[in-house]
């Protein structure tokens, strides 16, 4: 079963490599992929993301408080939920908590880097194999014997340092964003025994409320959405999201004032007593 492990930054990296390296010890039949260490020389990185982002049952966002607003993992995060039918998806909360995370990364399941989260993942992982599951007992002992190995790559991870990072140019990482939606279709439209066009729809031929409501749900700047291009079918499908998490937060505005809803004005609907 393969196993996609996201990360972001040097600390969100060296999480990654740990739980890269930690969790076939625990059940050998995972194979972990994160990007730093299974891409070979020669090949095409982002096609191989993509490939990989397609082929993935688990995926695994390593969050540091460092990387918490980061564009590529809230890309991936989308790429892997896309396929939430199939695809177990979590974040693996590393110095936060689960009220540290906001939308769209909060949509998904929290584990935090300490030993019962970590013994939840490997029995949702576990049973992730269906009729090819080994037995609870014989998991939890492995967890057991594993785990301080584990939790000793965790506390050896340094400290932030307190010197700022250089930022990224917001285009080059557009244009990675681009290029691996193009890839992901690529791979579907190969897949496909009919042919389809590659439709990439630019950010500036969005409304204006579509922008703002991708802004708000993306937690990044109306800007930068209509800079950035979308593949078709990924751009619906967070555009239905973010309605629904719009109203969500509506609703639930509305409950905590204890105001009863009552028609909008200049509607048809009768109010009665």
């Amino acid at each position: 079963m393969k196993v996609f492990i996201s990360w972001s930054g040097e600390r969100s990296r060296l999480v990654a490599e740990a739980l890269r390296y930690w969790l076939p010890k625990v059940i050998q039949a995972i194979q972990p992929w994160m990007s730093s260490s299974d891409i070979e020389k020669g090949t095409r990185w982002r096609t191989d993301i993509a490939s990989e982002l397609e082929q993935s049952s688990i995926g695994i966002i390593c969050l540091t408080p460092d990387n918490l607003n980061s564009t590529w993992l809230h890309f991936e995060a989308g790429a892997l939920s896309k396929q939430l039918q199939n695809t177990y998806v979590c974040t693996f909360l590393y110095g936060l908590e689960p009220a540290d995370v906001r939308e769209p990364l909060a949509q998904f399941q929290t584990t935090k880097a300490q030993r019962d989260d970590l013994k939840k993942l490997i029995q949702t992982i576990n049973n992730a194999f269906g009729e090819k599951k080994l037995p609870d007992s014989e998991v939890n002992e492995t967890f057991d014997v594993w785990w301080p190995k584990l939790e000793q790559r965790l506390s050896n991870i340094p400290e932030p340092q307190s010197s700022p990072k250089t930022q990224r140019e917001e285009r080059e990482i557009l244009e990675e964003i681009l290029e691996l939606v193009r890839a992901q279709y690529r791979s579907k439209e190969a897949e496909s025994p009919m042919p389809c066009a590659d439709r990439i729809i630019s950010g500036a031929e969005l409304s204006t409320s579509d922008v703002q409501l991708l802004s708000t749900y993306l937690d990044t700047s109306p800007r930068l959405i209509r800079k950035a291009g979308f593949q078709e079918d990924a751009l619906l499908h967070m555009l239905m999201r973010a309605r629904e998490e719009k109203e969500k937060n509506r609703m639930s505005v509305i409950g905590d004032s204890g105001i009863p809803q009552t028609p909008e004005e200049g509607s048809n609907e009768d109010v009665t007593s």
